[in-house]
């Protein structure tokens, strides 16, 4: 499908959202990790990483794409291929 930029649509309207998704995720994950008794076996930082990782590689990487195709500016496209 194609993504036509829509100048009434801001940078802000379509990165707040994936924030946000991204924030519920996190925080459910989060709360996992404390409510589980056994200790893990590597920290909860990298557990955290690898979580961050896999999220940004599978599940936003496509939402990324789209909000890079919907902005013309430079600053976002060059974060969003960055990130």
């Amino acid at each position: 499908p194609f993504v036509i930029p829509n100048p009434k649509i801001s940078e802000r309207d379509l990165v707040v959202p994936v924030l946000q998704l991204f924030q519920k995720e996190w925080n459910d994950i989060k709360n996992k990790i404390v409510k589980c008794d056994a200790k893990p076996i590597i920290s909860i930082d990298t557990i955290n990483y690898n979580v961050f990782k896999e999220c940004v590689d599978n599940d936003l990487v496509d939402i990324l794409n789209d909000i890079s195709a919907c902005t013309n500016n430079p600053e976002i496209i060059k974060l969003l291929k960055k990130k």
